[in-house]
Order: C-alpha cells, then structure tokens, then sequence
C-alpha cells in the first residue's frame, strides 16, 4: 500500500466513525441539554422567551440543522438556538394543549410539520402544517388516547410516522393518512417519559427513567436518571447505547438527535485526500 492510498484509508475510517457519531439534545422543564453518543459530559442552556423560561414537551431538527420545540402549555412552537437556549416564535400558531411530538416531512417544495398534540380528555390530534408559512394543510385529525393513544414521540417515514406510547411501553407505525396505529412490538423498557429521533436511518429513543415521589401525590419527583438508545424499526426492541446520571427533574422532555460537529469537516478531509490520491 501507497503511504497516500494508507493516509486515505486512515481518513476514510475515521470519516465513517464521525458519520456515524451523534449530538443528542433532551430537555427537562425549561433546561435543554446536549450530549454525545458516550453521555460522559453533558451540557445545558436554560430555554427562554422574551426572557423568560419556558417548558418544552418536545424537540425536533428541521431538514437545515434548526432546532424546533414545542410547549407543554399553550401548543407554542419555537426555534431554539442550541447555543444561547433562546426561543423565537414560529409562522405556527399557538395550537392550544400539549405538544407531544412533531416532526419534519419535505413534500415537493414543501416543508410540514407533522404535529400531535394532546389537549386532555380524550382529545388528542395529528395536523400538518406548512413549516414556514404555519397554512394548515391537514385538519386536525381525532387520535384518541390510551393504548397505543397520544405518541410520546416519533420520527417519519415515507407516510407514517413511528411513534412510541401507551401503556405497555410499546413502538406503534401511525399512518399519516388516516391516523391509524398498528403496533410494531415491544421495547423491553419502562420510562416515565420518553422521545424518538431520526438520524440516518436510525432510529433512536431517549427516555427519562427517574423517581417519583408517590407520597407526594407525584408532584416531588427529585432527580431523574436517563437511557438513549436505538430501536428496531421491524420488532420494537430496543437496545441501550448510554445512559446520563441524574439530573434535576422538570416537567416536559423532548429529544432530537443530530450528526456530530466533527462529522461533516472529516467528510471533507477525506475528499481532499481523494483529490490528492488522483494527482
């Protein structure tokens, strides 16, 4: 082997191992965090508007690397800067309810956003809504709630969005036409709350796994520990990649999960040395 054609090799690998490395984001209350595929250091940003803190239910990465999250009051959706926690209002309206879970779809040359939301008694929806305009281009669909019920989060695909709920802890395929749900299996884990995220195929879920204070009607849950991990999309099982230690509980959690700062540049180290190589 050439010492280029060795070089190459050496950069190819390490381009594939930053592909394949994530940055994944969760929130507890008004707190967003951030961490990567190991969970050994984790870092926060407290989320706010105008100022003041917000809760936020659930998150998820538009197709330009934005990340957009939905609150546990009001059906607010916002873009949140990952660096400085602020949130800005988006082109969609306050939907009312609890965000649930949401996600991106490009139709044409369309951005939608998928939205469930949960508004209590039973009522609980799937919309789509034009990403940048905030036009309604599905009416709020009745889900239900139960079992499989609201989804606790889920990411497309193709025309149905997957989407983990219920009470048995269960991976559910809700079909974007006519919000029917079909189970896919069991995850073989219990969380208190849980979100789902999409990145390159995988699909990942992140689920807060803490205390709860019974004697105190619930209210008092302390601190909350934390597992991420991927699912298997064809059986619902789940297999745990990492975990975070404990951390102080809030109310609301959402997850999105995105490539690694260092993917895309090693991407492109890796070109140059082909372009060397050829020389």
């Amino acid at each position: 082997m050439t010492r280029t054609a060795g070089i190459l090799a050496v950069v190819v690998g390490l381009a594939a191992s930053a592909a394949s490395a994530h940055t994944h984001y969760f929130t507890q209350g008004a707190t967003l965090y951030s961490t990567s595929d190991n969970g050994a250091t984790v870092s926060n940003v407290n989320i706010t508007v105008n100022g003041a803190a917000v809760t936020i239910s659930s998150l998820a990465f538009d197709p330009s690397g934005n990340l957009w999250g939905g609150t546990t009051q009001g059906g607010n959706i916002y873009r949140i800067n990952t660096t400085t926690g602020v949130a800005t209002p988006t082109a969609i309206p306050a939907l009312g309810g609890q965000t649930n879970t949401f996600d991106f779809r490009q139709n044409g040359n369309v951005l939608e956003a998928i939205i469930f939301t949960n508004f209590g008694g039973g009522n609980s929806t799937m919309q789509i809504r034009d990403a940048a305009t905030g036009a309604q281009i599905l009416a709020p669909v009745a889900i239900g709630q139960g079992n499989p019920g609201v989804p606790a989060s889920g990411y497309l695909s193709g025309n149905s969005i997957f989407a983990f709920g219920g009470t048995n802890y269960n991976l559910f395929s809700y079909s974007l036409a006519n919000a029917a749900a079909t189970l896919v299996g069991n995850t073989g884990i219990t969380w208190s709350q849980a979100g789902g995220a999409v990145y390159n195929g995988e699909l990942w879920l992140g689920s807060r796994i803490g205390s709860y204070n019974a004697s105190n009607g619930g209210q008092d849950h302390g601190t909350s520990g934390f597992q991420f991990g991927t699912v298997n999309t064809a059986t619902g099982a789940f297999t745990q990649v990492f975990t975070v230690a404990e951390l102080p509980f809030g109310g609301g959690f959402g997850y999105a999960v995105i490539p690694a700062p260092g993917a895309a540049a090693l991407l492109g180290l890796g070109g140059l040395v082909a372009v060397r190589r050829r020389r």
